[in-house]
């Protein structure tokens, strides 16, 4: 009787464990690093900064004029 239990058992985790894969993908194929999460706007200045500031050096327009 109790190996009657198992395929249902297997069926219930696999299903859980599959849509939490799926989110995983979901949220990691998506973005390029991870979800941002408790961020307020000088959080969001400085990685636009940032963003600014690496664009510039892979162009070559980051030097600084004196």
């Amino acid at each position: 009787m109790p190996i009657e239990s198992v395929p249902p058992f297997a069926i219930i985790v696999g299903a859980i464990t599959a849509m939490g894969g799926l989110q995983y993908l979901a949220h990691g194929v998506g973005n390029d690093r991870p979800r941002a999460i408790g961020q307020d706007a000088f959080d969001r200045l400085v990685r636009a900064r940032d963003d600014r500031v690496k664009k510039a050096a892979t162009t070559g327009g980051g030097a600084q004029k004196s």
